[in-house]
């Protein structure tokens, strides 16, 4: 059972194209680092990011992404 309260989640090389299935939105009051490196994603979803108001950190080195518009917007914490 994964931990809801997870501070840091690491999904690299994990063959992502997509995030909505992962359901990132119930780690919102606790996830401050989040990894995914190396996967195929090419979109950022704003409704994914828009719980992650604890989100410090967010890697996303070597994935299809031209551009995160407006889905990182509630994110205010990250560096």
């Amino acid at each position: 059972m994964l931990n809801v309260r997870a501070q840091e989640i690491n999904l690299v090389h994990a063959r992502l194209n997509a995030l909505a299935n992962l359901r990132l939105p119930r780690f919102g009051p606790y996830l401050k680092r989040l990894c995914l490196r190396q996967n195929q994603i090419s979109k950022l979803e704003p409704e994914v990011f828009r719980e992650l108001v604890e989100l410090e950190e967010l890697d996303l080195y070597d994935n299809k992404l031209k551009s995160v518009g407006d889905a990182l917007d509630n994110c205010s914490k990250m560096t």
